[in-house]
């Protein structure tokens, strides 16, 4: 059991969302791979100045707000073309899951995912895509010197990993799963939230039940 695959590429959220990792060869991600229009950073930008979030906060952001600003002449046409993807990709995996929210976060968050981490054993995979800011930074399995060194906020386990990693990272708008500590085969996928580049973060995430 000690080999594995890093990616297995998906055809659709609901693939990412509920396709298994594998049993005798596993993945620590799968990938749906796309191309999405619209103007992401106006978007996060505009959400961050209507919920009042500081520069060092994150917070969620409601479903009927999203819909409600789809058509808000406040925003561009590709203001309201990002909103309406959000949207409809909150949609697709709350058809699957209830257990997805859409997170903004100031330019200068650094919370317990900025550490490189995993999450426990209340989790099976979490589902990410980033719509702006920088990408999440994922470590290969081989790169991982420790899983699991003490705990941080919620079900996340600080790991280290080497020195000289070069993360795992994808282009904003795609849809990728994670493994989580709850997976009978295969081991927990380290990740962090990357450094700070200066822009808001707009992303959506989801642990399926």
């Amino acid at each position: 059991m000690g080999n594995h695959t890093l990616i297995v590429e998906a055809d659709s959220i609901k693939d990412v969302t509920k396709k298994s990792f594998g049993f005798w060869n596993p993945a620590q991600i799968l990938l749906h791979e796309r191309s999405i229009e619209g103007d992401y950073k106006e978007l996060a930008e505009y959400l961050i100045k209507l919920n009042n979030v500081g520069a060092t906060e994150e917070q969620t952001v409601a479903a009927d707000q999203l819909s409600n600003i789809i058509m808000d002449e406040a925003l561009s046409p590709e203001g309201q073309r990002a909103a309406l993807q959000v949207w409809n990709d909150l949609r697709d995996v709350r058809a699957l899951t209830n257990n997805v929210a859409i997170y903004i976060q100031g330019s200068a968050v650094d919370n317990s995912s900025s550490r490189w981490h995993l999450h426990g054993s209340a989790v099976e995979r979490t589902v990410l895509c980033k719509y702006n800011g920088a990408a999440t930074q994922i470590a290969r399995n081989e790169d991982v010197v420790s899983w699991g060194e003490d705990s941080l906020s919620g079900d996340f386990v600080a790991c280290s990993v080497k020195d000289d990693i070069e993360p795992v990272e994808f282009a904003n708008g795609d849809v990728f799963a994670i493994t989580g500590g709850a997976r009978f085969f295969g081991k927990a996928t380290v990740h962090r939230k990357p450094p700070s580049d200066g822009e808001p973060s707009l992303m959506l995430l989801a642990e399926p039940e």
